[in-house]
Formats: C-alpha cells, sequence, structure tokens
C-alpha cells in the first residue's frame, strides 16, 4: 500500500512555499519531486519512487479546509469539532502533494527528511479529505487516473 499526502503551508506574506528537496532517504528506491506535476497522477504507482510537487501556492482558502493533523490547535487559523481540524476560510496557504508506492525492490517503510522553504501547519492524509480539498489545494479531480 502506498501513501499520499497533501501537505498545508502558511504564509505570512505574498510569497511562494516551495519543496527544496530531501535528505536521509532511506528504503525509497529514488526520493524525487517535479516542476510541472505530474499528469495524469497514477493512484498507485508502485515505482518506489517519493514523489513530490508543488500544488497550489499562496492562495487564499475560499471556504473551510478539514485536515488530520495541525502544528498549532491554538493557533488563530484553526479550529477544531467532533470530526477534527479545519483550517479557517480566509487563510492564506500553499500545498504539496507527495506520493510514495513500494515497488520495484523498494521496501515497506520509507524514511525522508523533506525540506521545505516555509513551516508547515497541517497535513491531510486520508483519502477523502485529500479528494475534498482538490479544488481549493490541488489537481482537479479530472487529472488523477483510476
Amino acid at each position: 500500500m502506498g501513501i499520499a499526502g497533501a501537505l498545508v503551508l502558511s504564509i505570512a506574506g505574498p510569497s511562494n512555499a516551495t519543496i527544496m528537496g530531501y535528505t536521509n532517504c532511506v528504503g525509497a528506491n529514488v526520493c524525487d519531486f517535479t516542476t510541472p506535476p505530474p499528469n495524469p497522477i497514477l493512484a498507485n504507482p508502485d515505482n518506489g519512487i517519493l514523489l513530490g510537487w508543488n500544488e497550489v501556492q499562496n492562495t487564499v482558502l475560499a471556504a473551510d479546509l478539514r485536515v488530520d493533523r495541525v502544528f498549532d490547535p491554538g493557533a488563530s487559523f484553526v479550529e477544531t469539532d467532533g470530526g477534527g481540524f479545519i483550517i479557517k476560510a480566509g487563510t492564506i496557504v500553499s500545498s504539496h502533494y507527495f506520493q510514495w508506492g513500494p515497488g520495484n525492490g523498494s521496501p515497506a517503510p520509507i524514511e525522508a527528511t523533506i525540506n521545505l522553504d516555509s513551516q508547515v501547519f497541517a497535513f491531510i492524509t486520508e483519502t477523502q479529505k485529500l479528494f475534498d480539498s482538490d479544488d481549493a489545494l490541488g489537481l482537479a479531480r479530472r487529472r488523477r487516473a483510476a
């Protein structure tokens, strides 16, 4: 089984948040990032490659966004309810997507340090939340291959 997750970053002003690369990549055949994003995005690549790409950059959330984890639950732009954490509408964010599936001799689990040029403040890892975030943060569903 592979992993996928979107990282949502807080931006204090008009600037982009960018993937800078990886260090300490262990277990994956390759740790890489790509610009532009893959098109289409393969649902289960199973190739042993940890791949990341920048999605939207420096965008204002038009609606609340459900996330799985937050860096600071007390931040002014974070709410909680019975279903978990919410990043409030009006928050400026950038999004990054990471995908990995075992294969081609790549063992599970893998380990890597992802270097970004901005503080991560939330993670989305649950499949339905990832789909629900596509319109706001990422690539439209039409670009996802089955």
